[in-house]
């Protein structure tokens, strides 16, 4: 996903062919097409950006990524049921995805606060788990244009992307509930909606069954974290292993998947001690 002045937006994938962490609870509505989506941000919201030239701003643009992220998330979670699954995120905007995988921040102001509550109600009425990870500016196009090319329709829109960014099926165009839409535009304004104003209209998909909908087989086993292989031994460095590989613009889901970062544990270590130590 992607965000700027005139507006947001991302493109959607169908997932790829399941591994042992990956697991499909609603195989008859799954995503079958790529998607995309765009919203525009209201001529207040433009004129309260900061900006060169207008330094008394109160909206950054991190602000809004973060605010295009939530949107990102609430096109797929009212498009297809993520209950019980984890979405992949990328976003080009480093602060963002600090403030997203966090939960919090440490910013003055409430608009960030606010994103982030209205994200956290998200996630926690639709049950899912949201990854987001951070992919370079270079080769995140495809939601660059999403957010940028205002001066092409909808359908215009679709058909330089199908020309573009060709698939094996068509792309789809979505747009964001104007609920949504409308909380996200008030957050950035310093203004919080009660969440009753943009759920109230969702109707979770229903499950029948005496035991509820089994989401693995008794004989999977899942493992606790990713195994990555492991290099060869007779694995020589070349002479420029160490310089940064270039990147270049993802027009596939395949090229997307590069910048998933693998599970780790985190490298900080817990304190010695809480607060101040007592001498002696």
């Amino acid at each position: 996903m992607d965000a700027a002045k005139a507006g947001m937006g991302g493109v959607w994938f169908p997932p790829g062919p399941a591994v042992p962490l990956s697991i499909h609870p609603h195989k008859k509505n799954s995503l079958q097409e790529p998607c995309l989506w765009r919203a525009p941000f209201l001529e207040e919201i433009q004129q309260a950006i900061v900006s060169s030239s207008n330094l008394l701003g109160d909206i950054s643009n991190s602000d809004l990524e973060l605010c295009g992220t939530i949107a990102h998330d609430n096109i797929l979670a009212s498009t297809v049921p993520v209950t019980h699954l984890t979405t992949c995120n990328l976003s080009d905007n480093t602060p963002a995805v600090v403030w997203y995988t966090k939960g919090s921040t440490t910013t003055t102001g409430p608009a960030v606060a606010y994103l982030l509550q209205v994200s956290s109600l998200h996630q926690h009425h639709f049950r899912y788990k949201p990854e987001l990870h951070h992919i370079p500016g270079v080769a995140n196009t495809m939601a660059d244009d999403c957010s940028r090319l205002w001066h092409l329709k909808d359908s215009q829109l679709v058909s330089y992307f199908n020309v573009k960014y060709p698939q094996k099926k068509s792309w789809k165009m979505l747009h964001l509930r104007p609920e949504m839409h409308s909380v996200l535009i008030s957050c950035l304004l310093r203004k919080l909606s009660p969440p009753e104003s943009y759920f109230h209209t969702i109707k979770r998909p229903k499950e029948h069954g005496i035991s509820g909908v089994r989401f693995a087989h008794q004989s999977m086993q899942t493992p606790m974290f990713r195994t990555w292989p492991i290099m060869s031994r007779s694995f020589k460095p070349s002479d420029c292993s160490g310089e940064m590989a270039e990147s270049r613009p993802a027009a596939t889901r395949t090229e997307l998947d590069r910048w998933r970062m693998p599970f780790a544990l985190s490298a900080r270590n817990f304190p010695a001690a809480w607060g101040p130590r007592i001498p002696g």
